[in-house]
């Protein structure tokens, strides 16, 4: 009985240290336990479209990442909210390409978001006032957008236009039948025509009439023909008398009109070019050994300095524009005014321009505007020489 006595008192003993182990490990867990809970957080994780919820003790958004296996690109962008009562949220917005076209070049650039003016803003593009873009600037970007910058600009544009005038003509009693004088010399007016023209990364796409006003008013030629009836021609005739007289001769001179001015002697020439051999001249100032002469109108006109003409020799006095289906270039010629004012002289066909087809055989060169404009168009005396 005692032994049964002491083996029962054992077996309480026993049994009350192994529940007194028991509670104390009990005790244990639960403080561990609390020590996680309370070092626990909850973080959502957005990555592009996906969505996930997980629970770490890591604090760190980094590694967070690192623990979930999500790797970051070069221009993907990370955002963090921060730790609010044990809870965080991570942003991650995939980089993607946005291609930008601007002063000829063009630039591939990495955008996680934004509108077509960030984009802009990250490629360092300024937009100027009249610049024109494929798209609205506030539209939302895409993977793989395409933008286009046009640079533009607005210029006014001047052209000026000669205005023809008109041929009169009047009877005059001063002047014999067939005979005619230019009493006003004709003079083109000028108008100024305005443009607004478009220019499209440096290429003009359109140009539109602004406007349009007249400078200088044409002055019209006025031509006057002789109606005056010319005299009758005298003859020489011999009359003999019956006396021992020697026969008297009356002689009478036919009528001869006035001589016209003289052309010179090739003396005092406008041009200073010298020709290639010498020339000589006849008494009335005309160059011997021409080939032929060809008479009409001629014009003047001047050039900015360093200016060529169109057979590439520099643009001076004494290089003349013409038709060179008429004279070649490199023909040489010597000029006059019909009217004798002015001796342009030995010169070298080396230049031509738009006046070919108005009825003007040449334009010749001057200094100055202003020797252009007392020139005018006036009627010449072209030698082939």
């Amino acid at each position: 009985m005692l032994k049964s006595k002491l083996t029962i008192e054992n077996i309480k003993r026993l049994l009350l240290h192994s529940l007194t182990l028991t509670t104390a490990n009990v005790l244990v867990f639960a403080v561990a336990i609390s020590c996680v809970v309370l070092n626990t957080n909850t973080v959502v994780i957005r990555d592009g479209e996906n969505l996930i919820t997980r629970v770490t003790m890591e604090r760190s958004p980094d590694q967070i990442l690192v623990d979930e296996n999500i790797a970051v690109g070069q221009f993907d962008q990370v955002t963090f909210s921060g730790w609010e009562k044990r809870a965080g949220r991570i942003e991650v917005d995939r980089a993607f390409p946005v291609y930008v076209k601007a002063d000829g070049q063009k630039a591939l650039i990495m955008m996680t978001g934004g509108n077509v003016s960030d984009a802009l803003e990250r490629a360092d593009i300024t937009l100027g006032a009249d610049d024109e873009v494929n798209c609205a600037v506030s539209k939302p970007l895409f993977s793989g957008m395409s933008i286009n910058v046009d640079r533009v600009e607005y210029v006014l544009v001047e052209v000026k236009e000669a205005i023809a005038y008109s041929k009169e003509q009047a009877e005059s009693l001063e002047l014999y039948e067939g005979d005619s004088e230019i009493e006003v010399k004709g003079k083109k007016g000028l108008k100024i025509i305005t443009y607004l023209t478009k220019i499209v990364n440096g290429k003009q796409v359109s140009s539109n009439l602004v406007g349009a006003k007249i400078k200088r008013k044409p002055v019209n030629e006025i031509k006057l023909l002789g109606i005056r009836e010319k005299p009758a021609p005298t003859t020489t005739t011999k009359t003999t008398t019956t006396t021992t007289q020697a026969p008297v001769e009356v002689t009478t001179q036919p009528y001869v009109p006035p001589k016209v001015a003289s052309i010179g002697s090739g003396e005092n020439t406008i041009s200073p070019v010298v020709p290639s051999k010498s020339l000589e001249f006849d008494e009335n100032g005309v160059p011997s050994g021409y080939s032929s002469v060809v008479a009409g109108q001629a014009s003047a006109y001047s050039a900015d300095a360093g200016a060529r003409t169109a057979s590439g020799h520099p643009a001076q006095v004494g290089y003349i524009a013409v038709d060179p289906n008429q004279f070649p270039f490199g023909t040489e010629l010597y000029v006059v005014s019909a009217d004798g004012q002015y001796n342009y002289g030995y010169c070298i066909a080396a230049d031509t321009g738009g006046f070919v087809g108005g009825g003007r055989m040449a334009d010749l060169y001057f200094n100055t505007t202003a020797e252009c404009m007392a020139f005018g168009v006036r009627e010449v005396l072209i030698y082939v020489l």
